[in-house]
């Protein structure tokens, strides 16, 4: 038996685990189960079929495959969790059947706790490297892959340093009977974390919109000067394809996660000691992320097979020659020159 906080005895499971063996609970572990199959089989898809349509710049693609794969741990991990809880409740006898060992809870939440996080903050390092795409539109073409590279390191060590500070300090010697329960000495801190995850999904949705809206203007203004290259003008075209993904991310991500951390939030504050079984499950129900991890593919193949037309219509409008009037004259002029010169 292994040493817990409490002492652990049939009455006090009891008491804390009963929604374990409640058809509403387990209800709930059924369709995390479906939602993250769903999830691995839409991202798989997605790699197979429309990975290769994803004509974006290195620095960009690093992170929005590590997003990916941030996504499929989560799906991952949380299906195999819900799966062992699920049977673990059926074929359970006794009340504290359910206690998960401390080493498997932490084997489960640590991994969904981090997985987590690397979606939200890959979110916002996209969002950073479509700004630097945007104000550097004359060299970033050529630019090196370094950037990326940093960004994506950067997206794994800032999850990891703040996982460490939500943990640091915990024994994980609480009895738990899911992966997804917080553990009473981290709840302070988690629920800070949750309040700065929203604060930044919000401001990344609002810089997301306004990046759109900029290199909107901005390949407007291409086409009316010629002094452009066509790399500059075709960069210019991906930054509005990829920054209107972004935009259309990080909406999907701000409505999931600010559902979860208010959610969570206002169960922690206001379900203090035994709750029933039905609250149980709707906490666990209350657990958003997987959501993301479904709808996620879908936008990304949506705007692939979207944007594909779009390219190719304003990639062919960007590199005619007008022929017409003042333009077209100077164009013409142009031409002789250099087969003369």
């Amino acid at each position: 038996m292994y040493n817990y906080a409490v002492q652990l005895d049939d009455e006090f499971c009891t008491t804390m685990f009963s929604g374990a063996y409640h058809p509403a609970f387990q209800s709930v572990k059924g369709y995390h189960i479906v939602l993250s199959i769903i999830s691995m089989l839409s991202i798989s898809y997605f790699f197979v079929a429309y990975s290769n349509l994803l004509a974006f710049h290195f620095n960009i693609k690093i992170l929005f495959f590590f997003q990916f794969f941030a996504c499929f741990l989560q799906a991952a991990i949380l299906g195999i969790a819900q799966a062992h809880h699920l049977v673990l409740s059926l074929i359970s006898t006794h009340p504290c059947d359910v206690v998960l060992p401390p080493w498997l809870y932490t084997s489960l939440n640590l991994p969904l706790i981090f997985s987590m996080l690397c979606m939200e903050f890959s979110q916002i390092l996209m969002v950073i490297e479509r700004t630097l795409a945007s104000c550097l539109v004359m060299c970033y073409e050529k630019s090196t892959k370094t950037i990326g590279i940093v960004l994506t390191v950067i997206a794994i060590i800032v999850p990891l340093i703040t996982c460490l500070y939500m943990y640091y300090d915990d024994e994980f010697d609480y009895p738990q009977m899911s992966a997804m329960a917080t553990s009473p000495d981290s709840k302070v801190k988690v629920n800070y974390i949750f309040i700065t995850i929203n604060v930044l999904n919000f401001l990344t949705l609002m810089h997301s919109i306004g990046l759109y809206r900029h290199n909107q203007r901005k390949i407007r203004v291409m086409r009316n000067q010629d002094h452009f290259i066509l790399s500059t003008r075709y960069q210019m075209n991906e930054n509005i394809i990829s920054s209107k993904l972004l935009w259309w991310m990080s909406t999907a991500q701000l409505i999931i996660f600010l559902t979860y951390g208010c959610a969570m939030y206002s169960l922690r504050i206001f379900l203090e000691g035994p709750r029933s079984a039905v609250w149980q499950a709707v906490t666990e129900l209350c657990y958003t992320p997987p959501l993301y991890c479904a709808i996620m593919p879908i936008i990304c193949i949506v705007s692939a097979q979207n944007s594909m037309n779009d390219r190719n219509a304003k990639i062919q409008s960007l590199i005619t020659l007008r022929s017409v009037g003042k333009k077209g004259w100077d164009n013409y002029q142009g031409l002789l020159q250099k087969q003369w010169a």
